[in-house]
């Protein structure tokens, strides 16, 4: 008689969004409306220190973080406030990218504002009219530490503000652009704070060639003691993009922007300190060990024309993210690693407006003005159906196990998997592993599991030329399955 493990397979699902930009989407409301916006300068008062969990080097000394609270006026004038949203910018770079002045029509806190969300935009530690340090005093699990004591004072209204309020906000949700995304991951994980995190044009392993080229330029002006962060300022600072020419090409889609937006941004990119360049790649491998351990609501969004963070590194970025059941990953069609300065930046602001108002981080129940998607009044529960849930396989055997996803076309659901197995009903049952994957709205995909007795082993995979697709493998005790299958004494 042939011997068999009984096969559980346990499934859930989370629906997401497609990919944003190709077709009509929704919009943030950025013209006509009614309430009133206040944008006023707030400044918090930071230890340089370093309590995260990516060690590197910073001096300790206390410094002014320079920023803007940007939001409803009605719901800044008191002293407590629902949800406000801090954004952190890239190496050389400055708050600027979240709140741009220099022309009209590209501001993104105020937009986002007029939308009825709260925006705290950031001049992170070494960039004026922040404090700043000697550059290798500097890093950017200190800068996760200072992010850290920000959300603190937000939380408690520790803070100052130009107009003499400060309100206290309940829950702060984080989401940093590039390195900002680097430096946002590091928070969530070391302290555990945040209602939220977004991460925009970056991932652990997926940058570019182009990317890696100018970390290694930095790293060797660095190396011969780095430059003045500016003229009379601190030393060991150093710019991300050798030249002007380098910067237009790695930051923007020239061909998605305006180039008076593009001449006004290469104007104000400043020099990064060196200990925040020489840090990166450590956090790299930390993070790869820690995200796991975040379990609040993650949104990452690539530019579909971005060279330095291409879309291809999303797919390993969410399989680090293991440890939460509310991960959305969206690319913004044509755009380059500037989301809010190129012409696709309405999309970009309806991204991350329909996910702060899916959780309701709104501040406003004030709605986008432009046509949304048809969408059915209510999702089906569950989204994910599975064919069997539990199955005799026997021995170089194999069965299929079909996957349905029942929300509507044009969106994913995000699927988790779990393959427990009980050999004879002796033995107790074991976590095979965990297979995450994607699968389009409205179809069917098959995931094949074999018992192999010849190399003594089990198959988890999906079946290829599927619609669906495989995220990660977290894979189970590999070493006690062949314990408890050899006893059985399988044979071909």
């Amino acid at each position: 008689m042939r011997s068999y493990v009984v096969l559980v397979l346990a499934a859930i699902g989370l629906l997401l969004p497609g990919r944003v930009g190709a077709e009509p989407g929704p919009r943030v409301n950025t013209a006509g409306a009614a309430a009133a916006i206040t944008s006023v300068a707030v400044s918090f008062a930071v230890q340089n220190t370093n309590r995260s969990k990516v060690t590197c080097s910073a001096d300790g000394l206390p410094y002014a973080i320079s920023a803007h609270l940007v939001g409803p006026s009605s719901v800044l004038t008191g002293a407590t406030a629902p949800v406000a949203v801090v954004y952190l910018h890239d190496l050389g770079i400055g708050e600027w990218f979240w709140h741009f002045s220099a022309e009209p029509g590209y501001d993104y806190a105020t937009q986002m504002a007029q939308a009825g969300f709260v925006s705290v935009t950031i001049n992170e530690l070494g960039y004026l009219p922040s404090g700043q340090p000697p550059g290798n005093s500097s890093c950017v699990g200190g800068q996760a530490d200072i992010l850290h004591q920000v959300i603190e004072d937000l939380r408690s209204g520790r803070y100052t503000a130009a107009g003499g309020v400060s309100p206290a906000f309940s829950s702060v949700v984080v989401a940093g652009e590039s390195i900002g995304g680097d430096i946002v991951e590091i928070e969530a994980y070391s302290f555990n704070d945040t209602a939220g995190l977004a991460v925009g044009g970056y991932s652990n392993q997926g940058s570019s060639q182009s990317a890696q080229q100018h970390f290694i330029q930095a790293g060797g002006v660095c190396l011969t003691g780095g430059e003045d962060a500016q003229t009379g300022g601190p030393g060991g600072y150093a710019y991300f993009s050798t030249s002007d020419d380098d910067f237009k090409s790695t930051f923007f889609n020239a061909a998605n922007a305006n180039p008076a937006v593009i001449a006004a941004a290469t104007k104000l990119r400043a020099r990064a300190p060196c200990g925040d360049f020489n840090s990166v790649v450590s956090s790299v491998v930390v993070n790869g060990a820690n995200l796991a351990s975040v379990t609040t609501p993650v949104l990452l969004v690539y530019g579909e024309k971005d060279s330095s963070y291409p879309p291809s590194g999303g797919q390993s970025e969410q399989g680090n993210f293991t440890g939460t059941t509310d991960l959305t990953n969206a690319t913004v069609a044509n755009s380059g690693h500037a989301f809010t300065l190129e012409h696709t930046a309405p999309q970009f602001r309806a991204v991350i407006a329909d996910w702060l108002r899916g959780h309701g981080w709104g501040s406003s129940p004030q709605a986008p003005t432009a046509p949304r998607p048809a969408q059915p009044p209510r999702f089906p529960s569950p989204l994910l159906l599975v064919s069997r849930r539990a199955a005799r396989l026997a021995s170089d055997g194999a069965i299929p196990v079909g996957v349905y996803c029942q929300g509507p076309r044009g969106y994913f659901c995000r699927g988790r998997l779990t393959l427990d197995i009980r050999v004879r009903s002796q033995h107790p049952p074991v976590t095979l592993g965990t297979l995450l994957f994607m699968i389009a709205g409205q179809h069917r995909a098959r995931i094949e599991i074999a018992l192999t007795a010849r190399k003594r082993k089990l198959v988890f995979e999906a079946r290829r030329r599927s619609p669906i697709r495989v995220i990660a493998r977290v894979r189970g005790p590999h070493d006690e399955i062949i314990r408890l299958i050899r006893p059985l004494r399988l044979r071909p």
